[in-house]
């Protein structure tokens, strides 16, 4: 019985892992963004049956009631939900706030608490409900999370910044200097939230000043020093954009070419380059197509010291469309190199589609 589960399970786990790496919405996101929330309001919002403000029910203490209908219908001010004693009093001290109520499958659910700023911002997005749907809205309601991102209530911030965060990085670098560079520095400046710190660190990649290039090759170097992981993947990213022509070999060197390294480590430099190849535009830009060129000369440093990583690289070799490797990857394969399921199934699915390939010029 132990054996079956445990087979059960490595399938299950496989094929998860084959619809993440193989689903186009996966190669849209992101990847090392925001490490919080998946669902954010904006999308409770929209696949909401009603929206509603509500307030204690005075003739129920501590129990919700409908005081404005913002999305929907109902036929009952009385929701049933509990009113925690902070918001009690919250509410009692200020008339225009109230709590958001959603409801789904009939049953009602807290949202957050609402000031008359945040109920506008709710206002607001489900007012862009019919042009944020589908793949043709999300570019529009990108462009307006980014427009949020410098707001003055830390709410409808955090949000922007969860929304903005998840999109395609060719978007995210086209906003990020939208945000004041002063504040960017002094998010980054602020280690309490240390792991909310990627998106900033993405779009401070971007600047052009010498004191933030040198800032983030500090910081890098110093994560490379001491083998930390945390924000890597976006520290490699930004390190790559603010030196193109040395950072690569750079990486290779202190990290490829370095058998000690370990597995966390490699993925989170893996991201990174993943990220900065795997362009949303439909023509590669010769910018991207360069930086794929060097990267594959990197990748034979990386497969040579850690072929355990081969299921990562024929991944990005397989989206970049581009026949290289091949024989090393081969080799790895007839060697019988241990390789977890996913990295094997990869691996397989690029040799196979590898022939079709356009040959990339690059170290093999």
């Amino acid at each position: 019985m132990v054996k079956i589960r445990s087979k059960v399970i490595s399938v299950l786990v496989l094929a998860t892992w084959c619809a993440a790496v193989l689903g186009a919405s996966e190669a849209r996101a992101c990847v090392v963004c925001v490490p919080y929330p998946k669902v954010t309001h904006a999308d409770t919002l929209l696949a909401s049956e009603n929206v509603v403000l509500a307030r204690e029910d005075p003739a129920r203490p501590f129990t919700l009631a409908i005081v404005e209908v913002l999305k929907g219908s109902t036929g009952d001010d009385s929701t049933g939900v509990f009113l925690p004693s902070v918001n009690r009093r919250q509410l009692k001290l200020n008339a225009a706030d109230g709590i958001v109520l959603v409801q789904r499958d009939g049953a009602w659910e807290r949202l957050t608490y609402a000031s008359p700023e945040y109920k506008a911002f709710i206002g607001e997005i489900l007012a862009h409900a019919v042009n944020w749907r589908g793949d043709s809205g999300a570019r529009s309601r990108f462009d307006y999370f980014a427009s949020r991102l410098n707001d003055e209530h830390a709410g409808i911030r955090q949000q922007a910044y969860l929304e903005v965060g998840r999109a395609p990085y060719d978007w995210i670098k086209t906003v990020a200097l939208e945000i004041p560079v002063e504040r960017l520095r002094a998010n980054l400046a602020d280690y309490r939230f240390i792991e909310w710190h990627r998106l900033y660190i993405l779009m401070l990649g971007q600047s052009k000043e010498d004191r933030d290039r040198a800032y983030i090759r500090e910081k890098f170097e110093r994560a490379a020093h001491y083998r930390s992981t945390i924000n890597l993947s976006a520290w490699a990213t930004a390190y790559v954009e603010a030196y193109p022509v040395v950072a690569i070999d750079r990486i290779e060197n202190w990290y490829f070419k370095d058998a000690e390294r370990t597995r966390a480590e490699l993925e989170e430099i893996l991201r990174a380059f993943s990220v900065l190849t795997n362009s949303d535009r439909l023509l590669v830009s010769q910018r991207t197509a360069e930086l794929r060129r060097r990267l594959a000369g990197a990748y034979a440093s990386l497969l040579e010291h850690h072929p355990g990583m081969s299921g990562w690289v024929a991944n990005d070799l397989r989206r970049w469309e581009r026949r290289v490797l091949v024989e090393r990857l081969k080799e790895i394969r007839r060697n019988k190199i241990a390789l977890d399921p996913a990295s094997a199934f990869a691996v397989d699915s690029y040799l196979k589609l590898a022939a079709g390939f356009a040959a990339l010029d690059s170290a093999q």
